[in-house]
């Protein structure tokens, strides 16, 4: 992944600011940062501005994001402290984890990964 500092001036007038861009729909924490897609772009500068990180939606709002920071499950340890419950599904599925006394229903944060 290039780092967004070589991104090309007339890529990064796609882009709002950096900020949080995706919080856990459990406890509300920011788990993904990264810049928001603010005007349409063609194909081939889709493309290229996937090599600084991946471009994700918000279903809720239908807005795109490029994401080049995520909260990851060593990095919720030191931050929130170690796991302390794990919440699986009947067939072995990620549900929850709780880092300390913050519960995360992301994905990303599976302890198991």
């Amino acid at each position: 992944m290039k780092e967004i500092s070589e991104m090309p001036a007339d890529l990064r007038k796609f882009f709002g600011g950096y900020a949080a861009q995706f919080h856990d729909g459990y406890c509300g924490e920011p788990i993904a940062w990264g810049y928001k897609v603010v005007a349409r772009m063609d194909e081939k500068r889709w493309a290229k501005v996937s090599e600084y990180g991946p471009l994700e939606c918000a279903h809720e709002t239908g807005e795109w994001y490029l994401i080049t920071k995520v909260l990851t499950p060593d990095e919720a340890r030191v931050q929130y402290g170690e796991v302390t419950g794990l919440e699986l599904g009947p067939r072995g599925g990620f549900r929850s984890a709780t880092y300390g006394s913050k519960r995360f229903c992301s994905k990303r944060l599976d302890p198991r990964k």
